[in-house]
């Protein structure tokens, strides 16, 4: 997997899959990929790959006019009901970090500060230019508990 980023012992982000990488990734023990591909993107059709591998599979698509709450619903979704570590993919990489991050801030309360200063420590980017910061603050300002404590 492309610049592939260990964030704890349960998610690994990185970028696509290249042939192989579902195998060497179950041989290292991972569970389960959740791929953030869109499917107008290359890299999106590798079901197969990783479930010939034994891993479980879930294609949850990311881009910005489709990107919304049920998106974050399932995402958590998959990464909780993992039985082990989970490899989060996009093309490059971006897209799994604002994810992992996203998912990082609403199960562990951050406020929206303490998501960028988390996010700054693992090198997850949402500059002011992205299309998805947005999305991004307004997720965390409705789903974490930090957030609406801190607003209340």
């Amino acid at each position: 997997m492309v610049n592939e980023q260990k964030i704890n012992d349960k998610i690994t982000i990185g970028g696509l899959l290249a042939p192989g990488d579902a195998d060497e990734l179950k041989a290292r023990g991972f569970s389960a990929v959740i791929n953030l591909v869109t499917p107008d993107e290359p890299g999106y059709n590798e079901k197969h790959q990783v479930e010939d591998a034994g891993m479980d599979y879930a294609s949850i698509p990311v881009a910005p006019p489709i990107v919304d709450d049920s998106t974050i619903e399932r995402f958590i979704q998959q990464v909780e009901s993992s039985e082990g570590p989970v490899a989060i993919h996009c093309k490059g990489g971006g897209r799994a970090g604002l994810m992992t991050l996203l998912y990082l801030s609403i199960t562990h309360g951050w406020t929206l500060e303490r998501a960028y200063e988390e996010g700054k420590k693992l090198d997850v980017k949402i500059g002011n230019d992205s299309p998805y910061r947005e999305f991004f603050e307004n997720a965390i300002k409705r789903h974490s508990a930090g957030e609406r404590e801190q607003g209340s």
